[in-house]
């Protein structure tokens, strides 16, 4: 009779446990200057959910304040304005150290001190132009990752220089709050701020994530997709922001630190998919902006890092790839494959 009533109690628990629904919960709003989304599975109930959620997004919108170069209160703009001071919180310096660490690493193809010269193209402020080559030569003469320095927690900023983090800033948050949703007992989620991924287990705690790549000659197709599980994905491409000339013309966002000019080397999209979404963030601008040939030699400097670069035209694309990927081709897109 015992050993019913225990095969009892257990059948019992087993049935509580699993009856209950693992259900998805999304969120979506305007954070860090883009779309962010967080969607992850859960046992625990709207109410709980819906908490979470809202956490997620005021921990993105605590830590914009933090690293923004347009914020009046941000420790970025003090620096800028002062140009010497003090770092007191753990994230923004941590996200300095990191920031020299691959401007370093891409011998400053990505460059967190570029604000001078981002600046002269209007791309923040909406206004859009087209600086004069005296205007960008100048601004360049006062940029550069060269001229930061870190001594504890004392930033220096030299010639002038001024920092703008969008490079990788919204890598960094994602990663806290995949951090956050993982302290919070979350194993299955995903993030996506404009781009910049964190995936966490698996959708529905079944499959891989399904991830796709997005077609930079059209944004309402993709090209194919990658299935992946407990990394970052970062897609860097010229079909986002961008204006067109008078003269017909197309400049888009991403600066060429050398040049001080939109990147301008064939490359439509440069995605990177690693094991931190700070290090994916980073290396997609500087993969952008290296180009293919530069570029999959740069990735060899690094572990775990696998990319995909899109090039050519609408007519005519051409898909190149690290080493450590593949891909099958089913009904006109590619199926990629990330080797371990």
């Amino acid at each position: 009779m015992l050993i019913k009533k225990t095969i009892f109690a257990l059948l019992f628990i087993s049935f509580a446990l699993f009856s209950r629904d693992y259900k998805k919960y999304s969120k979506s709003e305007f954070a860090m200057g883009t779309n962010l989304a967080v969607t992850f599975f859960s046992y625990d109930g709207k109410k709980n959910a819906n908490k979470i959620l809202a956490e997620c997004f005021r921990l993105a919108g605590d830590l914009e304040k933090k690293v923004s170069c347009k914020n009046a209160t941000s420790t970025i703009y003090k620096l800028n304005s002062v140009k010497k001071g003090d770092v007191s919180d753990d994230f923004t310096l941590e996200l300095l150290k990191n920031s020299l660490y691959y401007a370093e690493l891409t011998d400053g193809l990505f460059d967190p001190a570029l604000y001078n010269v981002i600046e002269l193209w209007g791309f923040e402020s909406g206004e859009n132009k087209i600086p004069e080559i005296k205007e960008i030569l100048a601004a360049l003469k006062s940029s550069g990752y060269k001229n930061v320095a870190i001594d504890g927690k004392t930033i220096v900023l030299s010639n002038g220089a001024s920092l703008d983090l969008g490079g990788i800033a919204k890598g960094a948050i994602i990663g806290k709050i995949a951090e956050y949703l993982k302290s919070v007992g979350l194993k299955d989620f995903l993030i996506n701020g404009g781009g910049d991924i964190v995936v966490g287990g698996l959708y529905a705690g079944q499959r891989k994530w399904r991830i796709a790549i997005a077609n930079p000659f059209n944004q309402n197709e993709t090209v194919g997709m990658v299935e992946l599980t407990d990394c970052s994905v970062v897609t860097s491409g010229d079909y986002e922001r961008y204006f067109i000339s008078e003269d017909g013309i197309r400049y888009h966002h991403i600066i060429d630190p050398r040049t001080g000019t939109p990147a301008n080397n064939g490359v439509h999209s440069a995605t990177v998919i690693a094991d931190s979404p700070v290090k994916a963030d980073a290396l997609s601008t500087a993969l952008f902006v290296a180009g293919v040939k530069e570029g999959l030699e740069l990735i060899k400097k690094t572990t775990g890092v696998k990319t995909i670069f899109i090039s050519g035209n609408k007519e005519d694309f051409k898909l190149d790839y690290s080493d450590n990927i593949s891909h099958t081709i089913r009904d006109g897109k590619y199926y990629f494959e990330v080797k371990e």
